[in-house]
């Protein structure tokens, strides 16, 4: 947190505003742009500014109030007070960027400690809110979907998180502006990789054989050696303590003769934060590693237990189908044999039943007229002596 004194503002950087180039734009953005219903709907659009349209503007950006990100309205002398946290420079300067892009080049004053803090926070690029007028082109032709032809307003400049333009379009934290801004750190961890601490060149060996090699050096000349020197720490990971860095080595250079001066306490200053950044860029891509390691092995765990829970409802499948079998799940053929069985054994009970049936009738009868049955030959006929011998027949008692 950067605390108040008598400062009428805190702190004044370098910019580029705009640059020329092929921008991209959603499907739902580039209405936004003034442009007719397009003719073929993609997610995707790319427009181009090109380098005239950018020159011909370069008026229009001077003295720019500066956002934090773009405010819901325009800025205007009655909301100034509400989305105010600084100004650009009054002077704008037209200057070559990488891939032949130009761009223009600034200064902005952080006035509250609102924007600095968020800017401190890595939050340096920008994005400039403004009117323009847009035309679709030819995309077989030309390479791209539109392109804009004039610039006609420009209103405010936001700080944020991710402008249109990119890193390309930031906050410059070197007197050269050219300094590659790292995210992960990664670059920095493979450089070093083999390296012993006490192999490395000390940072601050690196800056004050610079600083004494040029004191003669003015103007380009003093830009590319102060490059020379940013680029020692373009590998480290992005943070405050990387902007600190940055921010001590152009102020070293701004009064090279003080700096020399005071070589014993401004070395142990830069080594102490140079050390201070290198650790953070290191548990960085440490941490990155092990959250990768981490995520890896949950994904593993997580195929092995959805294969285990797969197999285990296949067994269940498997046993419930067994059990069904088992406990009268008869398909169709299986029904009809045993109802064949059945009938058979019906049937079979009642051809022995009828054939027995009169004999047991008469021997019934037999018994109940007291006469006694002393022979059962094997074929199932009764012979009774005594009704042979008297010549008797039964059918006169039946009534």
């Amino acid at each position: 947190m950067v605390t108040d004194d008598a400062s009428p503002f805190i702190e004044c950087k370098d910019v580029i505003l705009c640059r020329s180039g092929i921008q991209k734009y959603r499907n739902e953005e580039i209405m936004g742009l003034g442009l007719s219903e397009p003719k073929v709907k993609k997610d995707i659009y790319l427009v181009m500014r090109p380098a005239s349209v950018i020159v011909a503007s370069k008026e229009l950006f001077r003295r720019l109030t500066i956002t934090k990100e773009h405010p819901p309205d325009w800025v205007t002398p009655s909301n100034w007070k509400k989305y105010a946290e600084g100004y650009t420079d009054s002077t704008v300067d037209v200057v070559i960027l990488d891939g032949d892009e130009i761009g223009l080049k600034s200064s902005l004053v952080f006035s509250t400690n609102t924007i600095y803090d968020y800017y401190l926070n890595n939050n340096k690029e920008t994005s400039v809110g403004y009117k323009a007028t847009n035309e679709w082109v030819d995309f077989e032709k030309k390479g791209y979907d539109a392109e804009m032809t004039s610039i006609f307003m420009v209103n405010h400049l936001a700080i944020t998180a991710a402008g249109r333009g990119g890193s390309r379009v930031a906050i410059i934290d070197s007197l050269l502006g050219g300094m590659t801004m790292a995210k992960s750190g990664i670059l920095h961890f493979l450089k070093r990789k083999g390296k012993t601490n006490d192999s490395a060149i000390p940072f601050s060996k690196i800056v004050f054989d610079s600083l004494e090699a040029s004191k003669k050096l003015e103007g380009d000349e003093l830009s590319a050696e102060v490059a020379r020197v940013t680029d020692s720490v373009s590998s480290l990971k992005d943070s405050p303590t990387k902007t600190q860095i940055v921010d001590s080595v152009s102020d070293l250079f701004l009064d090279r003769d003080t700096a020399i001066t005071n070589k014993a306490e401004a070395v142990k200053i830069l080594d102490a934060l140079y050390e201070k950044a290198e650790k953070e860029t290191l548990a960085s891509v440490n941490d990155s590693d092990e959250e990768a390691k981490k995520k890896d092995e949950e994904a593993k765990e997580a195929e092995k237990k959805k294969a285990e829970d797969a197999a285990m409802e296949a067994e269940k499948d498997k046993v419930k189908d067994e059990d069904g079998k088992g406990k009268g799940t008869t398909n169709i053929s299986d029904a009809e044999e045993i109802k064949k069985v059945t009938d058979s054994a019906i049937d079979s009970k009642f051809a022995e039943l009828a054939a027995t049936l009169p004999d047991l009738i008469q021997t019934g009868v037999k018994a109940a007229l007291g006469i006694k049955d002393e022979s059962k030959p094997k074929g199932g006929k009764v012979t009774d002596s005594v009704a042979e011998d008297q010549n008797f027949d039964m059918t006169k008692f039946i009534s």
